[in-house]
């Protein structure tokens, strides 16, 4: 629970979003709202346009979504709330992330494993699945610990490439298989080449620390 902070309640820098913001009691009864005193602040700048998830989370009897979530230049879907006590609400994606996280926490690490790739093939627009992407390069040295599988699945899996923010997040981590692997070539030149040709300048500060 985040309850009654001076001014907002949770305050997210640019980039810092999470990937999942559900199921939290974040409130202030006696919020004036606004650029004053919300209860969400994410600072987006440069101002591109974003959309966040935050549904399912309890913010209390007062809100007011057009005051008491800031953003410039930014939509948060909020509907359906939820707040302790209510049914649980049935969501697939998040369910199967949140089971793969218990297998994880008692040590299957193989389920855990096959759960986060179910997550990619079945819902690969959500959250849960760019999610599960990472998660999945974390797990692996726990599991099978065969890298240039992992490495292909990045590259060939019909769901990744058929999604632009998979794609991007799978091409990413590929090239991460290739310091597990010991193919310090190809990642040096993958790194080189997003230093030549970024898709932004961000990519490019980043893959000039990852080289280093």
């Amino acid at each position: 629970m985040i309850k009654n902070c001076l001014f907002e309640e949770l305050y997210i820098n640019e980039g810092c979003f999470p990937v999942m913001v559900k199921y939290n009691q974040i409130i202030d009864e006696d919020n004036q709202g606004g650029n004053a005193d919300p209860l969400l602040r994410y600072i987006n700048y440069p101002p591109d346009p974003e959309t966040f998830d935050v549904t399912y989370n309890c913010w209390g009897d007062n809100f007011d979504p057009d005051v008491d979530l800031i953003g410039v230049n930014v939509t948060y879907n909020y509907s359906p709330t939820w707040c302790p006590g209510d049914p649980p609400p049935i969501d697939p994606p998040l369910d199967l992330y949140s089971n793969a996280i218990n297998q994880y926490d008692s040590g299957n690490y193989i389920g855990a494993k096959s759960t986060f790739m179910s997550i990619i093939e079945q819902f690969p627009k959500t959250t849960q699945a760019q999610a599960a992407m990472k998660e999945l390069f974390q797990i692996e040295e726990l599991a099978d610990n065969e890298y240039l599988s992992l490495q292909q699945f990045y590259l060939t899996n019909d769901s990744i490439v058929a999604d632009s923010t998979l794609l991007l997040t799978g091409e990413y981590l590929a090239n991460r298989c290739n310091e597990k692997i010991e193919n310090w070539p190809d990642e040096i030149t993958w790194y080189e080449n997003k230093i030549m040709n970024p898709g932004s300048e961000a990519d490019s500060i980043f893959a000039i620390l990852d080289l280093s």
